[in-house]
């Protein structure tokens, strides 16, 4: 049975300066070298994503689009996520 909206059913948020904190105590050295074991062997990145930008592949759906179009839309995607447009 839910709560019907009652917010004092929720466990007690915990403040983002206490997450802060703990991360703060954490040992670098040793986060580093944990991971530097997990991914030991490995030569390159995973693709998460096939390659090209999501318009580049619906731009390649239309044939009157020139490939200058596709590499300028492309760029001012990566642009915009990088927060420069």
């Amino acid at each position: 049975m839910g709560s019907g909206g009652d917010g004092a059913a929720l466990a007690r948020v915990t403040p983002y300066r206490d997450y802060l904190a703990w991360l703060a105590r954490q040992d670098r050295a040793a986060a580093l070298a944990a991971w530097q074991e997990a991914l030991a062997g490995l030569e390159e990145a995973t693709h998460v994503a096939r390659a090209g930008c999501a318009r580049e592949r619906r731009l390649r759906r239309s044939s009157s689009r020139s490939a200058l179009t596709r590499a300028l839309s492309c760029g001012a995607d990566a642009s915009r996520r990088a927060g420069r447009v």
